[in-house]
């Protein structure tokens, strides 16, 4: 291709993009007409400190349908989230009202726009439904599922911070919550400490706030290792008075579980070993062991002692 025909065709290209350009410029001059979804903010009403609160109780539209006008460049750069549609209901706890939606009530929050609303779509109106605030604290139910991988454990419970909860809402729906629960949670092959965030899940078809509106969920997680610990004293138990002592005195424990746990345990003060005095009955007892649930006891070693006098 020589150079006067690359010169042509470079002509040609600057006429078509400068035609694009006048042809947009004039499309986006015309008035047009679209549909947009924009917030719908329906707020409680005006508190009076000589009265009791009310508030709005019955579940709303997040957003209506409306329609808009103006030039195609406006309605191009239009933001739907510049635009909310208020709604300050009046009356007190019991009331029931219908407000119709209209244009005026949708509020610009940039104040220079340059379109136009025509109608409130959809919904047109809407019912709103009045009562009394209230509030009560509720305990929180987690909804997990954990599966600890192999050769690890879970030390302890799960822990929720914190257990209770405040809520508050319409009268007549806080006292039939009994419960909050969390959204809910699976985790499998559990290798390590787990501390997350659950958010709180409000009841279906209720207009309720949760303080806070999250719990943190931790659960201690660790190797799961076996050791003997030796050298563990034996104590007797309902006695009544009469001066005996365990032949052996302190016995060889075999324990189980977290690595962290495990490796701190005191043979003196952690290990609660035991015989029942009221099962004696001249013969060797076994030996007991008050129930932890930070480890397993595996086996103890002798099984059972014998009673001796001092």
């Amino acid at each position: 291709m020589n150079k006067s025909n690359l010169a042509d065709w470079g002509i040609k290209a600057g006429a078509l993009a400068l035609a694009v350009l006048l042809w947009f410029h004039a499309v986006t001059e015309h008035p047009y007409e679209k549909k947009i979804d924009i917030r719908l903010k329906v707020q409680d009403p005006p508190s009076d400190p000589s009265s009791e609160k009310t508030i709005v109780a019955n579940l709303l539209p997040e957003q209506v349908k409306v329609l808009v006008s103006g030039q195609g460049k406006d309605l191009l750069r239009l933001n739907e989230d510049n635009f909310l549609l208020r709604v300050i209901p009046e009356g007190g706890p019991g009331s029931v009202r219908s407000y119709s939606l209209t244009p005026a009530d949708i509020e610009d929050r940039i104040a220079d726009s340059d379109v136009q609303f025509e109608e409130v779509l959809e919904p047109k109106e809407i019912e709103i439904v009045l009562d009394r605030w209230a509030e009560r604290t509720v305990p929180v139910i987690p909804l997990v599922e954990l599966e600890i991988a192999e050769a690890y454990t879970q030390v302890g419970a799960m822990s929720i911070e914190p257990e209770v909860v405040k809520i508050s809402g319409p009268s007549v729906q806080i006292p039939g919550i009994e419960v909050i629960r969390t959204d809910s949670l699976t985790r499998k092959n559990i290798q390590e400490d787990i501390e997350e965030k659950l958010w709180l899940s409000n009841p279906p078809g209720m207009r309720l706030q949760v303080d806070p509106p999250h719990v943190t969920l931790k659960v201690d997680v660790q190797i799961l290792v076996e050791n003997d610990i030796v050298d563990v004293p034996v104590q007797i138990r309902h006695t009544r008075g009469v001066d005996i002592i365990p032949e052996p005195a302190q016995v060889k424990v075999k324990v189980k579980g977290g690595v962290d746990i495990i490796a701190n345990l005191d043979a003196q003060k952690d290990l609660d070993l035991y015989v029942d005095y009221r099962d004696y009955d001249g013969q060797s007892l076994l030996v007991l062991a008050a129930e932890d649930s930070l480890f397993e006891i595996r086996e103890i070693v002798p099984a059972k002692v014998n009673l001796v006098k001092r």
